[in-house]
């Protein structure tokens, strides 16, 4: 397995620590990784113009920077592991920047059968809420989320990790935990809510003018406009009757619609 590590400190901190320490377990389980460091990246503020939403990633203004090559290691990884630590109860402020500028992945997910983990390092208090966020926020992009752990640390960002051997059976654990779900549930069957998401976005690709072209040809060539999800997995009845459901509900909306603006072209 190849793994991603993305540590993401603006400093020499806890983070690195830990990162490098994880990093020998994956060496250890005979996987290989990469460590990028979000400090050293080349990074645009992303200015909210919607050119990569709108006509496609390659628009961006700032495609000149470094976001296209994460993105292209994201995409051949088989685990991204986050090492971050809790800023103000979020992330720092480059790996939000890194997400911003990623966003397109929230309309034309890729991540799918990749696993997906981080590790927050904090002092006080809100490390829990730093990992549901990046963990819903990798969900959205298609990763299989394994739940880390908020990290001891301190203040003082020179003092050395605490009970090491404690850090390394968490480390571990975790690592175990991906093994098991890249060999055996790499494509599991979604959960109702991810399914509903998924029906209703394909749904209104096809039927509501409101989607953009670049969308729409997206899901057509992936064929997730006629698929019961995003890949090929079992769908259990009731599932499938939600998804059928959410279908027709989509169509009806969109139809209602059409003749709503018809009425109005005609008045007119």
């Amino acid at each position: 397995m190849k793994y991603l590590i993305i540590e993401a400190s603006p400093r020499n901190g806890l983070s690195q620590v830990y990162a490098r320490r994880f990093s020998e377990l994956v060496l250890e389980n005979n996987h290989s990784y990469e460590i990028v460091r979000v400090r050293d990246l080349q990074v645009e503020l992303c200015i909210g113009c919607n050119a990569c939403l709108k006509n496609g990633e390659e628009y961006c203004p700032f495609v000149r920077d470094d976001i296209g090559h994460l993105h292209d290691k994201m995409v051949d990884a088989d685990a991204i592991v986050y090492f971050t630590p809790n800023y103000s109860l979020n992330v720092p402020g480059k790996l939000k920047m890194v997400f911003d500028r990623l966003a397109f992945i929230f309309h034309r997910p890729r991540l799918f059968g990749k696993s997906s983990l981080c590790f927050v390092t904090q002092g006080v208090y809100g490390g829990n809420k730093v990992l549901r966020y990046v963990d819903e926020l990798m969900g959205f992009w298609g990763c299989n989320i394994v739940r880390g752990s908020v990290l001891k640390g301190s203040l003082d960002y020179k003092k050395e990790i605490g009970n090491e051997k404690e850090i390394l059976d968490i480390f571990s654990k975790a690592i175990g935990k991906i093994d098991k779900q890249l060999g055996s549930k790499r494509y599991p069957s979604p959960s109702l809510f991810k399914l509903i998401i998924y029906r209703m976005t394909r749904s209104s690709m096809r039927y509501f003018s409101e989607a953009t072209d670049v969308d729409k040809k997206y899901y057509e060539e992936k064929g997730w406009n006629t698929s019961d999800y995003y890949y090929k997995t079992k769908l259990n009845f009731l599932k499938k009757i939600m998804g059928k459901t959410i279908d027709r509900m989509i169509y009806g909306m969109a139809k209602k619609e059409r003749l709503r603006l018809s009425g109005l072209e005609t008045q007119k």
